[in-house]
């Protein structure tokens, strides 16, 4: 069964699809944003819901933080964002970029 989608051009998609999920990373070369889609392989009743959506979502809000460099940057904050007619749950990660001037 494929997962048909559409993005914009100039965007590029990389697919790092698990046993579990499918799981595909849309990126535009020259810009810091990320759009992340995952989606299980299996039907998740609402009362696996939570643990499910955790073990999504831990592994990589856990890549980005690190990637971001969490050290100098305040945690994660839960947002709330409209995807159509739909209130959508995520979380964002701010990275507190420190310059340094090289000393020669």
């Amino acid at each position: 069964m494929g997962f048909p989608f559409d993005y914009p051009a100039g965007y590029s998609v990389s697919d790092e699809s698990t046993t579990e999920a499918r799981h595909f990373v849309i990126t535009r070369k020259g810009s810091s944003v990320e759009l992340t889609i995952v989606a299980p392989r299996r039907i998740v009743s609402p009362s696996e819901l939570p643990a499910a959506t955790e073990s999504l979502t831990d592994p990589m809000v856990e890549k980005v933080a690190l990637t971001l460099g969490r050290a100098n940057s305040p945690g994660p904050t839960s947002i709330q964002t409209s995807v159509g007619p739909r209130q959508a749950e995520g979380i964002r990660l701010q990275s507190l970029v420190i310059q340094r001037e090289q000393v020669k």
